[in-house]
């Protein structure tokens, strides 16, 4: 067994017993891992179960699309969002026919 398939099947134990109500110690005693690694958080998700739903559709309508064509068209990749869009428009046009004092 590999280092990635051993991490996963330690990661599976720590949440099957976090799910029982283990404490940290216990768990980390159990499985001989440190108290960091119980308490670690997962990585907030930045897709959306329909957004992913979506995005599997696509490739399996566009075998031959790329991530970055996939993305545009289910337009996935905001770069900003409309409140910074208006408060950079904002803070421009305060600066519109001065001139840069740097």
């Amino acid at each position: 067994m590999n280092t990635t398939q051993q991490r996963l099947i330690t990661r599976g134990q720590i949440i099957a017993l976090r799910e029982e109500g283990l404490p940290v110690r216990a768990i980390t005693d159990q499985l001989d891992v440190s108290t960091s690694t119980v308490k670690r958080r997962p990585r907030p998700r930045l897709t959306t179960r329909d957004e992913d739903a979506a995005i599997i559709a696509a490739i399996q309508n566009n075998p031959l699309f790329d991530a970055v064509t996939i993305r545009e068209a289910l337009h996935l990749d905001e770069r900003l969002a409309e409140q910074h869009r208006t408060g950079r428009l904002q803070f421009a046009q305060q600066y519109v026919g001065e001139e840069p004092e740097f």
